[in-house]
């Protein structure tokens, strides 16, 4: 197992592709330290850290925490996010900063705090969305933080490499409720399927092994082909109606 007793930190831990990301670490022998703001039910074995990361004090309290196993960091990823709307739903300036602080201020606090004690050969993995580079009306606050992490992953990879490779992930559709899928849900991206936490996972593990030793300061789109399928008016069924 690559990653037995290597430490491994993860945002956004207790639910969807965070729990999903910590699950596979831990079952491949890592040691896996988790914030977020509730209390993972199921998820036993991490050590867990209550919080909220857009407080400066919290990110703080945390790293220490990590640190107190006195081996450093082999592994950081950054996946908490809330949903963040935008310019429809009036949202105010106060709220989309308060978005900012969250996906994209501390994010680079963490780096920025951890950095002298990233291990030879450790890996930050930001996940990002499709979003980052399309969108939907009404998302900016969402839209903006994912753009600027793109640009924040390949910044941070420049800064702390060679001894820390910095990489993402862009997730498209991500089941993380186990919904109930139409036929057409499936059969809009290329692979006939809409991905789960796991699949994320899974490009978790890849990064941040040493058989992904060469890469650094890149994106890998998880998202089944969906985002690169162009389809024009009157292609498989599809209209479009300008007074929507």
């Amino acid at each position: 197992m690559e990653f037995e007793h290597k430490v491994v930190c993860i945002t956004g831990v207790s639910k969807g592709i965070g729990r999903a990301i910590a699950q596979a670490f831990q079952n491949d022998g890592a040691h896996v330290y988790g914030i977020d703001l509730i209390q993972p039910e199921t998820l036993s074995g991490i050590h867990f850290f209550q919080g909220d990361i857009s407080n400066k004090q919290v990110r703080t309290d945390f790293i220490d925490f990590v640190l107190k196993q006195g081996k450093g960091i082999d592994v950081f990823v950054n996946n908490a996010m809330v949903f963040g709307r935008g310019l429809r739903s009036d949202v105010s300036l106060e709220d989309f900063e308060a978005i900012l602080a969250l996906g994209i201020s501390a994010p680079y606090d963490f780096a920025r705090l951890t950095k002298p004690f990233m291990n030879e050969g450790s890996s930050i993995l930001n996940i990002l969305s499709t979003r980052a580079y399309q969108s939907m009306p009404d998302s900016e606050g969402y839209a903006a933080v994912k753009g600027a992490m793109n640009a924040l992953t390949h910044a941070m990879a420049m800064s702390l490499g060679p001894k820390t490779r910095v990489n993402a992930i862009a997730p498209g559709w991500i089941d993380t409720l186990e919904s109930e899928l139409s036929p057409s849900d499936l059969k809009q991206h290329p692979l006939h399927k809409v991905g789960i936490p796991e699949d994320i996972a899974n490009a978790c593990l890849y990064l941040a092994s040493q058989k992904a030793g060469f890469i650094t300061a890149s994106t890998l789109v998880v998202d089944g082909g969906m985002s690169k399928q162009m389809i024009y008016h009157g292609d498989y069924g599809w209209t479009f109606n300008p007074n929507e």
